[in-house]
């Protein structure tokens, strides 16, 4: 006799339903500041859209236009900088366990895979009491009681059977005076995709079309046209599903997808246009089930809208960042003759609050990821996976924070509570624009920092090799200034005649994005074309505050930029570009092609800048101020050039005693580069700026400790449990980088006992 479903109970302090980016994030944060938390997902591996079986990419604020330094830190940080060290050819399988490794080293956070939650009881307050859900395999019934849930499943199930409101659809203009919103309502959604890649081998390959696939010619490609024979990443607008109702009708999704890549693969492989190319090609992978974009969107306490994004709407309970593009796609998906998608940006990164990842009327329930309460429009831009890492890390704290203190997610959105959580959150690296961090519980505030040496903005770039670009269009150079004048910027050219540079001067706007905004000086300067490099100098002579510069230089094809490849941060080169979806800027970064090979984003560029007076953006103190990242500066020490011979340093010095448990460290990773999880193969293994190798030192009266000692780091984000121990100065040497000639740290922390951070020790 077959024994029936076996029954079980999972007890833990906060369950999150769904193994996406999204899920996997809330339940890590959740697990690392104590909280015993079970995680529960329908499928048989982690990473949702991102995990091996769907192979999306991560996307987040790298899709914006406007935004610069724009890698989200925190988990998302940390998961791809550990996968382009063991993973440099971004495969699918490294990258899956990348998110599995990072899972399973946390003690407090139990996973159940192949589980799908089909149940929720309520008590009688409306509170979730317990998640019930079949472990297919196991034939297991499961019980997951709690006192908190998240709802990360993306189609907001776990939301829908307690009783949430949820949209589905398209709310119609009047509703949120949304410009990109159709005038009327209605429940069209973006269809869901699934990817295919193919190889090269050293034989032919036929292939023969199943009856069923779709049979197409160059005519039915019109609007679709193929790019790669070889699929992937390119083929993400293999989109259908936009006029179903993508949940309940999943399965019809799928197999017309499905219908649609076999189709596409036959014409790849006996259509005239590709066969004379592609008989070595052989299928390799094909996904099976469908990578969804949108489905249901519980309702929240509060609902972001297209206006809070355009807006960059400064919350009291922001918590999380967005900065993709509002990304929309026509619901007739790969058979729509409209443009794939509709990308407009947003004048920078947004704020996303609390209170939309808090449900409207179930007092224990979170949300997070692409089922989060936000407008149609406002998810276009928030579905990308990096975003849903950010809500996750949000509620994963947020839930933890209100165990801790016996209180209900509603309550964590007010005041004193939503600060405490956003301070937890910086303090371990996650990233709210224009959030600053609370340095009194920083024991460097009270310091004095010193350091073996600082660069100015004056110093020219050390460089191989130095390149030119011809002025033959206008461009723009960012730069930081840190005083309060500015008498004349210089820039290194290259003229073969006498000749004059016509320039104007701006000032980045009041929310600190990366834009010439304010007008604060124009003129003409001489170049006398007399030697093979000169410094233009531009007189400038106005009163500044600190903030981004930028200095606009008008077409002049008599004159060559000399532009350096890593630019210090805070210093990049634009190029006119006017964009239709692009209302904010009319500029793009100028780039240079990387090694011939290796498929990475470009290299950023920026002209050597020398100001008068010079800038003193780089000095010691900036590693103790209110940002570990660039936000209206650098806030970055960096050394002077150096072969790191001996350590580089910087060093926190007290009057007396003072004890420390925990130290804190960020480094320059180059958060503006995009590193793609999957589908490019990266040309290195680790940020050419990042610190290598490293030790702690400490001080005490004459005795000198090292407290931890680095070899081969590759993360931005190093903690250190060093204690207690009593020291009156902390030292950090720089020993090596990965490539840079200069040490370059963002943030120095220390901590007294239990004041420190919940991320794992480094080291």
């Amino acid at each position: 006799m077959i024994e029936p479903m076996r029954k079980e109970t999972i007890q833990s302090g906060c369950v999150v339903v769904g193994g996406g980016t999204a899920g996997l994030a809330a339940a890590i944060t959740s697990a690392r500041r104590g909280t015993a938390t079970s995680l529960v997902t329908d499928r048989p591996v982690l990473g949702g859209n991102a995990s091996k079986e769907i192979r999306v990419w991560l996307s987040g604020c790298e899709g914006g236009a406007n935004n610069v330094y724009f890698r989200e830190t925190g988990l998302a940080e940390e998961w791809r900088l550990d996968n382009l060290y063991r993973n440099p050819e971004s495969n699918a399988e490294i990258w899956h366990l990348t998110l599995l490794d990072s899972a399973l080293a946390e003690p407090q956070l139990s996973i159940f895979l192949n589980t799908y939650v089909d149940d929720a009881v309520l008590d009688d307050d409306g509170r979730i009491f317990s998640v019930i859900g079949t472990q297919q395999g196991s034939e297991k019934r499961i019980s997951f009681e709690a006192e908190l849930f998240v709802d990360a499943t993306g189609d907001g199930t776990v939301g829908a059977l307690a009783g949430v409101p949820f949209r589905r659809g398209r709310e119609g203009q009047d509703e949120f005076g949304e410009e990109l919103a159709p005038e009327t309502a209605d429940e069209k959604t973006l269809g869901g995709t699934i990817l295919f890649t193919a190889k090269p081998v050293d034989y032919h390959v036929d292939f023969i079309r199943p009856a069923w696939a779709h049979e197409f010619d160059d005519a039915q490609l019109t609007h679709r046209r193929i790019a790669s024979p070889v699929g992937g990443a390119q083929l993400w607008y293999v989109e259908w599903g936009g006029l179903t109702d993508t949940i309940y009708e999943n399965e019809e999704v799928r197999h017309e997808l499905l219908r649609i890549v076999y189709g596409i693969w036959d014409y790849i492989k006996n259509g005239d246009k590709w066969k004379d190319k592609t008989g070595n090609l052989t299928l390799e992978w094909v996904g099976t089930i469908p990578g969804k974009r949108e489905s249901r969107r519980l309702e929240g306490l509060a609902m972001l809208t297209e206006g809070d994004l355009l807006h960059q709407t400064i919350f009291p309970d922001g918590v999380a960042v967005g900065g993709w593009s509002m990304d929309d796609h026509p619901p007739g998906g790969f058979f729509s003759e409209d443009s794939s998608c509709t990308q407009i940006h947003t004048p920078g990164v947004y704020q996303i609050p609390l209170r939309c990842l808090v449900a409207s009327n179930v007092p224990n329930l979170y949300m997070a990821g692409r089922d989060a309460s936000m407008s149609h429009v406002a998810m276009t831009s928030t579905r990308v996976m990096l975003t849903g890492i950010q809500m996750g890390e949000a509620v994963g704290a947020a839930a933890a924070y209100a165990l801790d203190n016996g209180i209900d997610p509603v309550a964590t959105v007010e005041a004193p509570h939503v600060e405490a959580i956003r301070q937890d959150l910086l303090k371990n690296d996650h990233w709210i624009v224009g959030v600053e961090r609370d340095r009194t519980q920083d024991l460097i505030d009270n310091a004095e920092i010193t350091a073996s040496s600082s660069l100015t903005l004056n110093t020219v770039p050390t460089a191989e090799k130095s390149d030119a670009i011809q002025l033959s269009k206008d461009h723009l150079q960012m730069f930081p200034v840190a005083c309060d004048s500015l008498g004349s910027v210089s820039l290194l050219v290259r003229a073969q005649k006498k000749t004059t540079v016509r320039y104007r001067v701006f000032r980045g706007d009041e929310q600190g994005n990366y834009n010439a905004h304010h007008l604060v000086w124009q003129g003409e300067a001489n170049v006398s074309g007399q030697e093979s490099e000169e410094w233009a100098v531009l007189t400038v002579d106005v009163a500044t505050k600190p903030g981004w510069y930028f200095v606009e230089l008008k077409e002049n094809p008599d004159i060559e930029l000399v532009v350096h490849r890593h630019p210090h941060v805070g210093m990049l080169l634009f190029e006119w570009s006017p964009n239709e979806y692009n209302r904010f800027s009319p500029w793009r970064r100028a780039t240079a092609s990387t090694e011939e090979g290796i498929e990475r984003e470009n290299v950023n560029l920026s002209t050597a800048v020398k100001t008068e007076p010079d800038q003193e953006v780089f000095d010691a103190s900036q590693v103790a101020n209110e940002h570990d990242r660039p936000y209206r500066s650098p806030n970055l020490w960096a050394s002077a050039a150096t072969r790191f011979e001996e350590p580089e340093w910087i060093a926190a010095t007290w009057n007396g005693d003072v004890e420390i448990e925990t130290v804190a460290l960020m480094f320059n990773t180059d958060l503006d580069t995009d590193l793609r999880s999957l589908w490019m193969r990266h040309g290195m293994r680790a940020m050419h700026e990042t610190i290598k190798d490293y030790r702690l030192v400490g001080i005490r009266g004459q005795e000198r400790v090292v407290l931890a000692e680095v070899s081969n780091n590759v993360q931005r984000f190093a903690v250190h449990r060093i204690g207690p121990v009593a020291l009156n100065e902390l030292q950090l040497e720089v020993l090596n980088t990965h490539g840079s000639p200069h040490a370059q740290v963002y943030g120095f922390h220390a901590f007294g006992p239990g004041d420190g951070p919940n991320q794992r020790s480094a080291g």
